[in-house]
């Protein structure tokens, strides 16, 4: 990472000589010989670091200019193209390109080479933060009071309480979706609000449900909810900035699919972590932001009019009278993984439970599944008894592990009797056991010859009857071939008894996605320190007149000062700059050739050209010159343009206007 002034010293000591000592001329003077590179670049970092080149290099950054370096810094050094994605609607890409690199002359951004991320200057980064960057230019907003906001109504301790509602009353739905008479009866008594509705014909109970079953952990047979344990038990494992994302994606993607769920969570965990607590925003200011943390068109197109909507719904988004959007600011702390101050759990010794409003899928997917929800408001009450500890076993737990987990969660330790009744409930379940593998049912005039086979006597895990052998599914291949070579026909094809299919590792993508998101970064200064102090410009101009140079070289002085290059009155030098041309115009043919073909050399260099072959209105446009080709003894420039990479072809007799540009002064230059 380009952090500190050695990186950066690096950089620019590997820059072309017309680029490095350009660079040193405009802002030391004439370079004497013999001159050492590495003492050049530091008697450079000298000068920058004066208070007084400071103070005047601020002081000429212009509202034009402070926009673009905050927005460099809250996109966390983008790419011209990604930069450029939130420039164009009043901002053609030549400008962004010729402000880009007026800003890499004035040597307040640079770019690590093998790199296109555009990056503030270690030198200058800290008083640009502190004096000029300020988040509210690129999108205003507003404090807001964020006292006594209660946690979401969509969040993990109502989905906790519901999962455990369903484990004990799976039959629910009617089938044309409505709910049985007896299930609303107890949703109603456990859940007094669950059945209010978010907007017209939804409600909270089917927003959850809906939600869930998109994401693969229930699925609906004929009004049945069933829960797919091991898909659920991989949810919960995932960090809480993964797991609720995910679960408000599904209110933004209709009928998708888990990718881009999960390509969705990923933007919306950018989004909201990016978003400070206590700020309202417009709508059209959170779809900035929302773009910002997409990077994804074709993504953003799709979510832009579902996302403040759905939000709002669910309540991470709280609306003001006047339009304002504030982030409720429990957000912040469902989506954090920082460890809570206080156990999740109270267990008491009457066998209820208390889950706390920040209980967890992660935290609270155990006590779901071994207790029975008894009602819900602030907190979460529930009772364990025998019956609803066998919800257990669906996840391959033990009761040792129910029992570790309790003791965890509830802090103060679990009263004597619940463990008492906990280790008395496994041993009377100890009785009755389940195993899962493949099971060879075979005729009674083969058993001998099955029970004579020695090299199939490791595979078999269990022969609990005549006849009746259980294999491990994961061997399959193994025991098979013995039994063949033995001469036994079997088909290998295994009959299938289970209701419920489930896949496996269908979230594993999550947590990447999540970790490969942009980062944005606010900075709000209250209001930027922009001054545009323009008085020492006019000085400056004045000693440039009083000096005895030619027209020449008062104009390219003078234009040097026009693009803030100049600072104080010693730079008014003879000779700093190396003059070449860079533009042709008119009738000059050969002169746009050769323009051209430095262009093509240099492998980095692009061109601005303005030619009336191009179509009204995008006369003037910038390109990455391919080659020249000879037609009918005329020449054919075939180009790509930017930032659209389209091939077009322009004849060279049709071009007006040429001129050469960097595409970044510290793109390495390869010349033939």
């Amino acid at each position: 990472m380009l952090n500190n002034l050695e990186q950066w010293k690096t950089i620019v000591l590997s820059l072309p000589d017309d680029d490095f000592f350009g660079i040193m001329r405009n802002y030391l003077g004439k370079i004497k010989t013999p001159f050492n590179k590495h003492i050049l670049v530091d008697r450079l970092i000298a000068f920058l670091t004066r208070e007084e080149t400071i103070d005047r290099i601020t002081a000429l950054i212009s509202s034009e200019d402070a926009y673009i370096l905050t927005l460099i810094y809250f996109l966390d050094e983008p790419d011209i193209k990604t930069l450029y994605e939130f420039l164009k609607d009043n901002t053609s890409f030549l400008e962004v390109q010729h402000r880009l690199l007026n800003l890499e002359e004035r040597l307040l951004t640079i770019k690590e080479p093998g790199t296109e991320r555009i990056r503030l200057s270690p030198i200058f980064k800290e008083p640009l933060v502190k004096q000029v960057l300020n988040t509210n230019l690129i999108f205003p907003s507003k404090k807001v009071g964020t006292e006594k906001i209660p946690f979401p109504w969509f969040n993990e301790a109502v989905i906790t309480a519901v999962f455990s509602f369903i484990n004990q009353t799976p039959d629910i739905f009617k089938l044309d979706g409505s709910i049985k008479k007896r299930p609303r009866e107890s949703l109603l008594q456990i859940f007094p609000s669950i059945l209010e509705e978010v907007e017209k014909g939804v409600t909270k109970f089917s927003v959850i449900t809906e939600s869930l079953i998109h994401l693969n952990l229930l699925t609906n047979e004929r009004g049945r909810l069933l829960i797919k344990y091991r898909n659920l038990k991989e949810f919960s494992s995932l960090d809480s900035n993964a797991r609720c994302p995910l679960l408000w994606s599904t209110a933004v993607c209709g009928g998708e699919d888990m990718a881009t769920l999960i390509r969705v969570s990923g933007i919306i965990s950018t989004f909201l972590n990016s978003i400070p607590v206590g700020t309202g925003f417009s709508k059209s200011n959170l779809l900035f932001l929302l773009k910002a943390a997409s990077r994804e068109q074709g993504l953003f197109e799709m979510i832009k009019e579902r996302v403040i909507p759905a939000l709002t719904h669910r309540e991470v988004f709280l609306k003001y009278d006047n339009d304002l959007y504030l982030l409720n600011p429990m957000v912040k702390e469902m989506i954090s993984d920082e460890p809570k101050k206080e156990p999740a759990l109270i267990i008491q010794s009457s066998f209820s439970i208390t889950a706390k409003p920040w209980t967890t899928l992660q935290s609270g997917l155990l006590l779901a599944l071994s207790s029975t929800i008894k009602s819900f408001d602030l907190f979460a009450h529930y009772e364990i008894n025998k019956k609803s500890c066998v919800g257990i076993r669906k996840l391959k737990l033990t009761y040792t592990d129910l029992l570790l987990y309790f003791k965890n969660e509830g802090g103060t330790g679990i009263p004597q009797n619940i463990e008492t009744s906990l280790k008395h409930w496994a041993e009377e379940y100890s009785t009755v056991h389940l195993y899962k593998g493949i099971a060879l049912i075979v005729s009674e005039s083969r058993q001998v010859l099955i029970d004579h086979i020695g090299a199939l006597e490791p595979y078999i895990k269990l022969h609990p009857a005549p006849g009746v052998y259980l294999f491990d599914e994961n061997e399959q291949a193994e025991w098979i071939k013995i039994l063949q070579d033995e001469g036994i026909p079997i088909l290998s094809d295994v009959k299938m008894y289970s209701s419920e299919t489930e896949e496996t590792g269908i979230f594993e993508a999550v947590q990447g996605e999540t970790a490969n998101q942009p980062k944005l970064n606010f900075i709000n200064n209250n209001g930027s320190s922009v001054k545009a102090d323009n008085s020492f410009i006019e000085d400056l101009k004045y000693t440039l007149e009083k000096k005895n140079f030619t027209v020449k070289e008062k104009k390219e002085l003078q234009a040097r000062i026009n693009k803030k290059l100049i600072l104080f009155p010693e730079q008014l030098q003879k000779g700093i700059y190396r003059k070449e041309i860079v533009e042709v115009r008119g009738l000059d043919y050969t002169g746009k050739i050769r323009l051209i073909h430095r262009a093509m050399e240099s492998q980095t260099d692009i061109l601005e050209i303005k030619s009336y072959s191009l179509p009204k209105g995008k006369r003037r446009i910038l390109v990455k010159p391919a080659r020249i080709q000879n037609d009918s003894n005329k020449h054919l420039l075939i180009a790509h343009t930017l930032p659209e990479e389209k091939e077009v072809e322009i004849p060279v007799g049709k071009i007006s206007y040429v001129r050469l540009l960097k595409s970044s002064l510290y793109n390495p230059v390869t010349r033939n």
